[in-house]
């Protein structure tokens, strides 16, 4: 397990936020108390697991990380399926 800790500040706080966890490929973000009116930023703009404090200095989970995908070819590529003449 690799555990890393980086406080970042900035003029606006959600901006720096953003950008230092997609500049370090964070897996998770734990927001402080007052970001939690800016919950829709975080959810639209990364793709990482993310957590806030609450007053009484407990974390709750907001979303886990976006699970990725791969991308398709094209349709055939996602599945197949075989008709069987004799079934009615």
């Amino acid at each position: 397990i690799d555990f890393k800790i980086e406080l970042v500040a900035g003029p606006i706080p959600k901006n720096a936020a953003v950008d230092a966890a997609k500049k370090t490929n964070a897996t998770w973000v734990i927001l402080d108390r007052r970001m939690k009116r800016d919950r829709k930023y975080f959810l639209e703009r990364l793709s990482c697991g993310i957590s806030r404090m609450k007053h009484n200095d407990e974390i709750i989970k907001i979303r886990g990380p976006k699970l990725l995908t791969r991308q398709a070819q094209n349709d055939e590529d996602l599945f197949s399926i075989e008709f069987d003449s004799s079934c009615k």
